[in-house]
């Protein structure tokens, strides 16, 4: 069973699609996830695990939180998508383990490049006061007509007086 990424990667579930699928799963629950220690091989190919650390993790209505080692259970349909069947919190307690079943899709390549370049556009940038490209570049368009006049008038010929 052991840690062989090589022939789960090869299988479609990469540890970058998977870890923004668990991101995003851990932040509906207000958690932040800390460690993603890694793809694990399941009982069959077209199974796989991955442990890693929540912190904050809120469940049941929010009555509940939980910061410690979680475990996702992943599933290979015939189509070669991967899907998160069972998200679980203390996995390593036998009394105290809570699982959520969910239908989560792995992003694929594709949809990956496309949350790379969204978030591109929506990340606030630190130079910009936190704005983002996607705030900035309509308010740039508008300083660059405001200056056309200024720039005219600063750049007219200058008239000789006799």
């Amino acid at each position: 069973h052991g840690c062989s990424n090589s022939n789960i990667e090869q299988q479609g579930l990469q540890k970058e699609n998977s870890e923004i699928l668990l991101k995003n799963y851990v932040s509906k629950h207000t958690g932040t996830l800390t460690v993603f220690k890694g793809v694990i091989e399941g009982n069959s190919p077209s199974e796989a695990k991955i442990e890693l650390e929540v912190d904050n993790f809120y469940y049941n209505n929010g009555n509940s939180k939980y910061s410690g080692p979680a475990l996702a259970n992943f599933t290979r349909y015939t189509d070669g998508l991967w899907v998160m069947k069972r998200f679980t919190v203390n996995p390593n307690n036998m009394f105290g383990a809570i699982w959520f079943d969910t239908e989560e899709k792995v992003p694929t390549n594709n949809e990956l490049n496309q949350i790379k370049q969204e978030k591109l556009w929506s990340d606030p940038l630190p130079w910009a006061g936190g704005m983002s490209p996607k705030d900035l570049i309509p308010m740039l368009v508008v300083c660059s007509i405001m200056a056309i006049p200024v720039l005219f008038y600063i750049f007219q010929p200058k008239k000789k007086e006799s």
